[in-house]
């Protein structure tokens, strides 16, 4: 039996929606576990430096790949339409 909340949803926006973030069966488990793995990161480093500098913004961001990581991508991108 669904919850309340999961039969409000409709599964085909849904769909549509993750279609244009990229995500698909294929890969929305490593998505998933992409953010699942950055937020456990973030959680150790915050604890191991904390208030002295800024983990994410100073030593994990510096570590992302900039280029080839579609998220990062169509972020750079939507902003370069938008100041056109």
């Amino acid at each position: 039996m669904l919850t309340p909340i999961a039969q409000q949803v409709d599964l085909k926006e849904e769909a549509k929606y993750l279609e244009g973030l990229s995500i698909n069966r294929d890969n929305v488990y490593l998505h998933y576990r992409g953010h699942n793995i950055y937020n456990l990161i973030l959680h150790i480093g915050n604890y191991l430096v904390p208030n002295t500098i800024s983990f994410e913004n100073n030593i994990l961001n510096c570590h992302i790949p900039k280029g080839g990581y579609w998220e990062y991508d169509n972020v750079i991108n939507d902003i370069d339409d938008a100041t056109r």
